[in-house]
């Protein structure tokens, strides 16, 4: 039996971004956290 996952990111910073686009590539991608509302924008 296969368990798949979606992680959640906090933080869209420059790791926070690499890891955003490899988790939606995968279709792993649950959430993402930001406190920085034009950064969040710019990731939609």
């Amino acid at each position: 039996m296969t368990r798949s996952y979606n992680v959640c990111v906090i933080g869209a910073g420059r790791w926070g971004k690499n890891h955003i686009r490899t988790l939606s590539e995968m279709g792993a991608l649950g959430g993402v956290v930001e406190s920085d509302s034009e950064v969040l924008n710019s990731l939609k």
